[in-house]
């Protein structure tokens, strides 16, 4: 009986890892930055020489040129230009990495949540404290949101603003669904104490202000007047679409304690403005919209502890502020 062997193919050169070296990497992004290699070399501590040479090995590795080499300087040509943006973010993917490693040892104790920055002001950083005093074992990380992905690279929680529908996501509804009119006290005082005035008053008040929009809530101003009873019919003067648009809900609410005009808001976001009597709500009753803030997870960690503890410890903060603050 003959004898049976493994069959081991011979290796084949194309198989290997399509990567080339962290320094042509870091040559090519450094030499894209500065479109020049002497300034490459200044930032990466090594010589003019040194860095051509690590890039033109990466040209030959890839088989395509990343820069045209004029005299003086360095222009991307088209490939290099849509190498540089993944080439960046992988190398600044590698940093986080080791950063992590090197901070925490190894050890997976840490969540990255992503959260725009008025609600990571407003909500979120306040209640930070409490949160250690409760997980000392889990450090949370803070990042931006990725506009354009449901759930960014790295990150583990995001907190969205929508109708909570995002294809291949777990979205648990946290807050935001209440919004309030509101104004600076200065516009309060040329109205002549609106608090004194009829609501019918000061709707029709309204078609001499400035009303303010938030570019992801459109039809906020439209809703509000909807449900204060304003129609078609009885608000022919107030347009519900016209007027200056916001992208972050801070620059709206500071757009609106500057006196520029009247801006339908957050209440969880506004409540230590209306505190401080910084603003002022111009229609004491809240409307409720069917857009809000969702914690959102990738549907791969739900079996994640950390995940879920850190979820679970939002939405009872969501709800104890909402019971605070009186909204839903």
């Amino acid at each position: 009986m003959s004898k049976l062997h493994a069959h081991t193919a011979p290796q084949n050169p194309l198989m290997k890892r399509a990567i080339s070296t962290t320094q042509s990497l870091r040559s090519f992004a450094a030499s894209a930055r500065h479109l020049s290699f002497t300034k490459a070399g200044l930032e990466l501590c090594i010589t003019q020489g040194a860095v051509s040479r690590q890039v033109a090995g990466l040209e030959a590795f890839v088989r395509v040129p990343l820069f045209q080499r004029l005299n003086p300087g360095l222009v991307l040509t088209t490939a290099g230009a849509s190498y540089l943006p993944q080439v960046e973010a992988a190398l600044r993917d590698l940093e986080s990495a080791t950063l992590n490693l090197l901070a925490f040892g190894g050890q997976p104790n840490q969540i990255s949540v992503a959260c725009h920055p008025t609600l990571a002001a407003t909500w979120l950083l306040p209640r930070l404290p409490a949160f250690r005093a409760r997980f000392a074992n889990i450090t949370l990380n803070l990042l931006p949101p990725v506009w354009g992905e449901p759930v960014g690279p790295a990150v583990d929680i995001t907190i969205r603003f929508g109708e909570g529908l995002w294809p291949g996501l777990d979205a648990h509804y946290l807050l935001g669904r209440e919004f309030v009119a509101v104004a600076a006290p200065v516009a309060k005082a040329r109205r002549g104490g609106a608090s004194k005035r009829s609501l019918a008053e000061r709707l029709r008040g309204l078609a001499s202000e400035t009303l303010l929009h938030h570019v992801q809530v459109p039809d906020a101003w439209p809703d509000a007047l909807a449900t204060w009873g304003v129609t078609t019919d009885t608000r022919p003067t107030v347009n519900p679409l016209a007027g200056p648009r916001f992208a972050q809900f801070s620059t709206l609410m500071q757009a609106a304690a500057s006196g520029f005009g009247v801006a339908i808001v957050l209440v969880v976001m506004a409540v230590d403005d209306l505190n401080r009597n910084r603003l002022v709500r111009v229609i004491e009753s809240p409307v409720s919209m069917s857009r809000g803030y969702f914690a959102c997870t990738p549907q791969s960690n739900r079996s994640n502890p950390l995940v879920h503890d850190v979820l679970r410890w939002m939405l009872v903060e969501a709800q104890a502020g909402a019971a605070t603050n009186g909204v839903n």
